[in-house]
């Protein structure tokens, strides 16, 4: 859990490094990129900082998908219980 937690830290300090590493792991062979992640974050192994960010970004994929699974059973439970009570007020008149 520690170096999950110290790619996102380095994720959130310099995105566009670690998604370019993430993305393509030929980035590493580029100095700049290199001594940017080393200067940025120093603590980070590069060669799995790819692999951690994938993982990162697959685990808030996840995440957001049961956030909307869970806001759209919120809204159908609250149509149809709209539904009903119209149907009811129906009967009634």
């Amino acid at each position: 859990m520690g170096e999950l937690m110290r790619a996102v830290k380095c994720f959130f300090r310099c995105p566009a490094c670690a998604l370019s590493v993430m993305l393509s792991p030929a980035a590493l062979g580029d100095r700049r990129v290199v001594e940017t992640l080393k200067q940025t974050c120093p603590d980070v192994d590069l060669g799995s900082l790819g692999f951690y960010m994938g993982f990162f970004l697959a685990l808030l994929f996840v995440i957001f998908c049961i956030i909307a699974y869970l806001f759209f059973n919120v809204l159908r439970v609250f149509m149809m219980h709209e539904l009903i009570i119209v149907s009811i007020e129906r009967l009634l008149i």
